[in-house]
């Protein structure tokens, strides 16, 4: 069975205007007046059947006329046919958040009541799904006509320690709809930080976004920053409510409470607060506050005080064996005793053609050879570049300059050989005294100039930075930044065989000052977001052990969770930039998504043409 239905029946009223012409029509009837006449027999009989044709060509125009505006009245109001058939007419995905801005005490219970008002509000054959959200998106009951079970996965959700991302939300609830007709439907507290430059595309045509709002914000003190300075522990307290508040923070080590100390702060800002206790070179701290009213997720704060994981650095020589190939490279990064900064491998440039993987635990790499490197091994250098990581470069006999080029495209400068043997040695010079890798020699940076290089190869530095050039004015050092990397060339080698360098006091302090700048945006975190965290550790705040060798990294929610501030729905639906689906909720997207498919209303137009068309001439022959 199928019934008519119009998207817009208020435009039905137009019909009424059909009433109109039987209106004229009954006004201007014509009749025959009367005329007297001496005898009816000078009166011809009465072509009857002509006046009957008359009558029938007023009656049709009259039903032309009125055809036409009735049909013009349903084209407007859009009709389209329901199917009184038993099955899904489409599907609600009712989206909850389950970030900790809504652990508070009873704001949760009516985060669910309202989901389950939206789920007893979905009309009779829709399907019902159950998406829970914070930092990531989960589907907890599939798409069905169980109300029952929808509800039941209601029951058994809890806010987590997530922070609100909108778009994974919109992202998991698109993907169950499956590219049917549907809505979605979020409840949530509006956070305002819920919407970053996350990816994912519009929502499509056909899928309708309601906003259901939990409300405002409950009054919440936070510990957002735990860090040592100086030695000491400092934390950081935000007050996110209307008044201003007092209580303690507590400090500990491991398990064992160190210190306490007082802090008050005013309405809507942060205070520092200092304690004068020295901490361990190892292990873990913890400030923490009591926060009844507030949300108990950011209450702590966790703080590793282990020293930083040595930064991983793949050294490419012709065999791989850094006793062998870089003899002065390997004791120079090992000479300052206690750094713990880098850790060494090293690989052969047929190992590293031959490792699709070898670059994905690494920091920066050390290239002092292109024998072995082929083209695919050029291509996952440049990727690593492009990706942030650190290249460095360093002459010798074993870099073949049109190898090189050929290899690493703009990731090398252009290069040619200069001969041995020089009679006069030339010098290096700072030119960028500010330069990261400069700047740590302060007053002493004149003492670079000490060695003497014999040897170089010859750049074309346009478009690269120089940091130093040798006496002669030849560019000896040069960098130049590629996507999210950076890469460093030095014109000698590092092996006693071109130049003195390697013998010089000032050696050591060079190639880690060059180190530390090409791993410094690389090095192994020890703090994570609870939504970032390592793969296999749990989603809470707390200390974990990961890695190989392991090491100790902390958990923390994110602190922009605990911003009080809010968004208005003009602001929601704002943020979903271009293609942003129609707010109303009145009529479901499914029954505009059937009228679009049908199209009645366009068959409707068409009949008013043709009915018009009749009507003109069937009025010029009455």
């Amino acid at each position: 069975m199928f019934g008519l239905s119009f998207l817009y029946p208020a435009f039905l009223i137009g019909a009424a205007v059909a009433a109109v012409p039987i209106l004229l029509h009954l006004l201007k009837r014509e009749t025959a007046p009367p005329l007297l006449f001496s005898a009816v027999r000078f009166l011809k009989r009465a072509p009857e059947e002509r006046s009957r044709r008359k009558r029938l060509r007023e009656l049709l125009l009259l039903a032309l006329r009125v055809s036409a505006l009735v049909l013009l009245a349903a084209a407007f109001a859009r009709p389209y046919l329901t199917s009184g058939a038993a099955g899904p007419t489409g599907v609600t995905i009712v989206a909850v958040d389950t970030s900790f801005s809504l652990s508070s005490p009873g704001r949760f219970d009516r985060a669910r009541a309202l989901a389950r008002e939206a789920i007893d509000q979905t009309e009779t054959g829709r399907l019902v799904g159950v998406v829970a959200f914070s930092d990531e998106a989960a589907l907890v009951t599939e798409p069905s006509l169980d109300r029952g079970a929808a509800r039941a996965a209601l029951d058994r959700l809890e806010p987590g320690f997530g922070a609100t991302r909108y778009r994974a939300a919109l992202d998991r609830s698109i993907a169950a709809i499956e590219g049917r007709t549907g809505d979605v439907v979020l409840v949530t507290d509006l956070q305002r930080t819920g919407w970053r430059a996350d990816a994912g595309g519009a929502v499509p045509a056909g899928v309708a976004v309601r906003v259901v709002d939990v409300g405002d914000l409950p009054s919440n003190l936070a510990v957002t920053t735990l860090a040592r300075e100086a030695g000491r522990a400092v934390a950081v307290v935000r007050n996110g409510g209307a008044g201003a508040r007092k209580g303690r923070v507590r400090l500990s080590v491991g398990e064992r409470p160190v210190a306490d100390k007082l802090f008050d702060v005013e309405p809507g800002a942060s205070v520092d607060v200092t304690f004068d206790i020295e901490l361990p070179a190892t292990g873990v701290a913890r400030a923490s506050l009591d926060d009844p009213t507030g949300y108990a997720a950011d209450d702590s704060r966790y703080l590793t005080l282990d020293p930083p994981v040595p930064a991983a650095l793949l050294v490419v020589t012709p065999t791989g064996n850094l006793t062998n190939d870089a003899l002065y490279f390997d004791r120079a990064l090992d000479a300052v005793e206690g750094s713990g900064r880098f850790r060494l491998q090293g690989t052969s440039g047929g190992a590293l053609a031959g490792a699709e993987h070898a670059l994905d635990s690494v920091a920066a790499v050390a290239l002092l050879t292109t024998r072995g490197l082929d083209r695919q091994a050029g291509d996952r250098l440049r990727a690593f570049v492009q990706n942030g990581g650190g290249l460095f470069v360093a002459a010798g006999d074993d870099l073949e300059p049109e190898r090189l080029t050929s290899l690493l495209g703009e990731l090398a400068p252009p290069l040619a050989r200069v001969g041995g043997g020089q009679v006069s040695p030339v010098t290096l010079a700072p030119v960028d005294a500010r330069h990261p890798i400069v700047r740590p020699f302060g007053a002493l940076r004149a003492n670079l100039g000490q060695a003497r290089f014999r040897r170089a190869l010859g750049i074309d530095d346009r478009g690269w930075q120089t940091i130093a050039r040798f006496s002669d004015g030849a560019a000896a050092l040069v960098e130049r930044r590629v996507g999210r990397g950076r890469v460093v060339f030095f014109a000698s080698d590092l092996n006693n065989r071109w130049n003195d360098f390697p013998l010089q006091p000032t050696f050591v302090p060079f190639l880690h000052e060059t180190m530390r700048y090409l791993t410094n945006d690389r090095r192994e975190p020890s703090s994570f977001a609870v939504g970032d965290a390592p793969a296999g550790a749990p989603r809470r705040p707390g200390i974990v052990t990961i890695g190989n060798p392991p090491r100790r990294v902390t958990i923390n929610v994110d602190a922009r969770e605990s911003d009080p501030g809010r968004l208005t729905e003009e602001e929601f639906f704002a943020a979903l930039g271009p293609g942003e689906p129609e707010r109303e909720a009145g009529t479901p997207s499914i029954v505009r998504q059937t009228e679009a498919e049908q199209g009645y209303w366009r068959y409707a137009l068409a009949f008013v043409l043709v009915t018009l068309m009749v009507e003109g001439i069937v009025g010029r022959k009455t």
